[in-house]
Formats: C-alpha cells, sequence, structure tokens
C-alpha cells in the first residue's frame, strides 16, 4: 500500500535532526510495508511487514513515553486522541479485512495516524 511511504515523513524529519536510529527503524519498516504491498502475496514479505511495524511501534511507543513533555496539557491531549485514533484504525482495519474499499479507508487512516504522531514523539525527543 502506497500510504506506507507516509512513514517516510517522520524518518526523514529525523534524520535531519540527528535521530539516525529511529530514522533507520521506520525507513526500513515504510521501505518492507511498501515492497510487501507491491508483491501482498509474498508470505515472506508480510511476515517481515509485521515484525517491523510491531518492532517500530514498540519503539516509538516505548520512546514516546520516556521523552513525553507531560506538562503540556494540550499536545498531551491531541496525542491521546491521535494514539485512540490509531487503535481505532488499526482496530478497523481487521474488522474490515476484506471488504476492499473500508479496510483501504482505515489502513490509509492507520497510516495518516501513525504518521502524525510518530513525529509528535520524535518532536519530544528534540526538545
Amino acid at each position: 500500500m502506497s500510504s506506507s511511504i507516509l512513514f517516510l515523513i517522520p524518518a526523514i524529519y529525523a534524520l535531519l535532526n540527528g535521530l539516525y536510529i529511529i530514522s533507520s527503524i521506520i525507513s526500513i519498516c515504510s521501505i518492507i510495508s511498501f515492497l510487501f504491498w507491491a508483491n501482498p502475496e509474498n508470505e515472506g514479505l508480510r511476515n517481515l511487514d509485521i515484525t517491523f511495524a510491531r518492532l517500530c511501534f514498540t519503539y516509538m511507543f516505548i520512546h514516546g513515553i520516556v521523552y513525553y513533555d507531560f506538562s503540556n496539557t494540550a499536545e498531551l491531549l491531541f496525542a491521546f486522541i491521535l494514539l485512540f485514533l490509531v487503535i481505532h484504525s488499526f482496530i478497523g482495519s481487521h474488522y474490515f479485512h476484506g471488504n476492499n474499499n473500508i479496510w483501504i479507508f482505515y489502513h490509509c487512516y492507520f497510516h495518516i495516524n501513525c504518521t502524525l504522531l510518530k513525529t509528535i514523539v520524535i518532536k519530544n525527543i528534540l526538545e
């Protein structure tokens, strides 16, 4: 799915600000996902995509908690709303799997929400 390329936005943001490990993890995740969706019949790429997606989510989630400025109430609320939307779109993507039009919407919606949340986490690491 080409919306996987959206993940390169926070990856480039991290790279330009010297966060090379985070940039690498997000970039690899994005590229693997893009390659898988270019050939969704490839079971090996599917497993690699799922593994790296989980690794990236876990890494970003932990860094989001460790580096978050909990005193910024407005940003904290926005981050919680985004986290809720990530979970909502992830569940919707699984629920509607097989119904292509609705599933595509939820999966792209998931990628957009993840991109925004990753960008906020990177911003907080930099502060």
